[in-house]
């Protein structure tokens, strides 16, 4: 009922208003015609006529002020005429004014009335908030975090960081987590048994991750490898055996209550011409997922570098692995470099990731390679991927058990992992621990260069395998200690001298670094510390072992007065405790460990200048992270 009278009284009021308009309309229709018979009596107007846009001036518009005029009391000669054209043009106004006003007034009352009829409108959004200007200042500009290139960093174009960086960047990235060594009370357990590393893959993945503007994840950081990274001024060995043993210790500069102590090892040094011909199996993974130019273009201009410095009586055979594998290339001498050189970059791939064929392919290239080699050769498998497998069995635990055989007959492992996104840390580094070998990770050109050509004598050749260390503290002396890293690396203190049990290699050159946290006894003996190493040759299966003491009229109070080697080591270990989060860095400031370090350069070493440039660069993304 109450619709039906609506509608009646829309249709009345909109008659009355169609009548009221047409009598306006038919009022002022004399002066209408009347202005249309005289059109010479029209004004100027100065409103351009023109359709085209006007000229824009970057010019500020500068607006002319306007004249004053003079007000008279005499009638000028045409007020006549502009009287009777404001009329008309008045009536002309009135008359349409008139329509605007029934015209809108017609519109707004039915559409009032329409309007309310149905429901209601959604009220309208809201106005967009402003940015607050605390967020804006939190996020780092480019030119507040220094992204450029460090000497070391790579060739290969790297992704621009984000503008507020991530505290972690691992993608499907996979790093094992390994717990953190505690402090150990030497009542219960004064023996610390371990087996050394060479490794250096960890150092070089933060340093990608830093250098592209994010921290590195927490377990993907290894102490012990960013240690050994760097090389350190210890003395060739002067007895029979291939190493010599170095130990240095001070008051720790972070903790009043602690010590530190460093041990440091030596691999004597062998020159390039004094190197055994090496036999080399390079394996290449020319998947789908290595088909960058991080990844399968690194490879082959790193290979091409470790090509170029072999000698003639060197070979080198090729084989790859993706969906399926095959030998690229057998057996061939160095001498005839363009060739293998040619056969790498002919490499092409794509599809699946079989590496458990790859390796047992070119484990068995490697083996013929042996069989008809000199006793002492270099026999080294080169693994070149990601290490991401997704084909037959895909865990290095399982491919390993393929390999033992060979692994046992002299055959040595390099894996060099390439690329980010998917990369595959704990498949290479482990490969490399159990397979006799060392693990590097390759983020650019410049560590391609310092892997295969100023240390490839080192990399390539062992001077002593299954080396392993024990430390024996005297409780009298020592109450607690911590192996700061090779948490991965531990051995039961009772296979110390259990030859069966596998340990890390060394080859000649190689310094290999262990860093211990101490706490003293107030009342101290003589005695601090024997250091016992258990070591095999090359090709031997009976172990020799060598022991050294450490005493306490050695320790140096005064930190600043240690070795800038020893001083060094001590930054370094610090910032991979920080960089992991290890609860006993909680208070070690990067101020601090930026200082010691800068104070262990005097002589302004590159890779160390490149080490305090990553600590500034971590501070500045600590600056800026976003809480979690």
């Amino acid at each position: 009922m109450l619709q039906g009278r609506r509608v009646f009284f829309i249709i009345s009021l909109i008659l009355s208003l169609v009548f009221l308009q047409i009598a306006c309309s038919n009022q002022s229709a004399p002066n209408v015609a009347e202005n249309k018979t005289n059109p010479q009596q029209t004004t100027n107007s100065t409103t351009p006529t023109s359709n085209e846009p006007a000229k824009e001036d970057n010019k500020p518009v500068e607006m002319e002020a306007p004249k004053p005029q003079t007000l008279s009391m005499e009638t000028p000669k045409n007020e006549k005429v502009a009287v009777a054209k404001r009329d008309k043009s008045k009536s002309t106004l009135d008359a349409g004014v008139e329509g605007e006003v029934v015209g809108g007034v017609a519109g707004g009352v039915i559409g009032g009335v329409i309007g309310g009829t149905g429901p209601a409108a959604d009220p309208p959004p809201p106005p967009p908030a402003e940015y607050s200007s605390n967020v804006t200042k939190s996020l780092p500009s480019p030119s507040s975090v220094n992204m450029a290139a460090s000497p070391a960093a790579s060739s290969v174009a790297r992704p621009q960081p984000q503008a507020v960086p991530e505290q972690e960047y691992a993608g499907s990235e996979d790093y094992t987590k390994y717990s953190i060594n505690k402090m150990t009370d030497t009542k219960k357990d004064n023996l610390s048994t371990f087996s050394i590393d060479v490794d250096t893959g960890s150092y070089t993945i933060a340093r990608r991750k830093l250098n592209e503007g994010y921290l590195p994840p927490a377990q993907s950081v290894r102490v012990e490898e960013f240690i050994n990274y760097f090389q350190y001024k210890y003395p060739q060995p002067a007895t029979e055996h291939p190493f010599s043993v170095s130990m240095e210790a001070s008051a720790s500069p972070f903790n009043q209550n602690r010590h530190l102590l460093r041990i440091g090892i030596k691999g004597k040094t062998v020159e390039a011409q004094q190197r055994p011909n090496a036999h080399l199996t390079f394996l290449v993974d020319t998947s789908g997922s290595m088909q960058s130019a991080d990844k399968i273009g690194l490879v082959k201009d790193s290979l091409r570098m470790l090509v170029e410095n072999l000698r003639p009586t060197d070979t080198v055979a090729i084989t790859t692995y993706a969906g399926s594998v095959s030998v690229v290339l057998p057996p061939t001498s160095a001498a005839n470099k363009e060739l293998i050189i040619k056969s790498l970059y002919q490499l092409t791939g794509g599809g699946g990731t079989a590496m458990e064929s790859g390796i047992q392919l070119a484990y068995q290239q490697a083996l013929a390679q042996l069989n008809q080699s000199k006793r002492g050769d270099i026999n080294r498998v080169i693994i070149c991927s990601d290490g991401d497998a997704n084909i037959g069995n895909t865990s290095p635990t399982q491919i390993l058990t393929q390999i033992q055989d060979y692994v046992k007959k002299g055959i040595t492992v390099t894996t060099m992992g390439f690329g980010m996104g998917n990369y595959k840390d704990s498949m290479m580094e482990q490969f490399a621990n159990k397979g006799n070998g060392n693990y590097f990770y390759i983020d650019g050109i410049p560590e391609a260069r310092r892997v295969f050509t100023e240390r490839l004598t080192s990399n390539l050749q062992v001077i002593a395998k299954d080396v392993k260390i024990q430390v024996e503290f005297d409780p009298s002396t020592v109450s607690k200690y911590r192996l700061v890293g090779y948490e991965n690396r531990d051995i039961a203190d009772k296979d110390f001298r259990n030859d069966k049990v596998d340990a890390g290699e060394i080859g000649p050159g190689h310094t290999v670094t262990a860093l211990y946290e101490l706490e003293l006894n107030p009342q101290r003996t003589s005695n601090i510390a024997t250091v016992r190493l258990r070591y095999k040759a090359p090709n031997g299966e009976t172990a020799k072992e060598v022991a050294a003491a450490f005493t306490a009229d050695r320790i140096q109070e005064v930190f600043n007065k240690t070795s800038e080697d020893y001083r060094f080591t001590v930054a370094v270990a610090a910032f991979a405790e920080v960089l992991r989060g290890s609860k006993e860095a909680k208070s070690w400031s990067l101020d601090s460990i930026a200082n010691i370090a800068r104070s262990a350069n005097s002589l302004k070493i590159e890779e160390r200048q490149e080490f305090l440039s990553l600590i500034n660069r971590t501070q500045k993304l600590r600056t800026h992270l976003t809480p979690q």
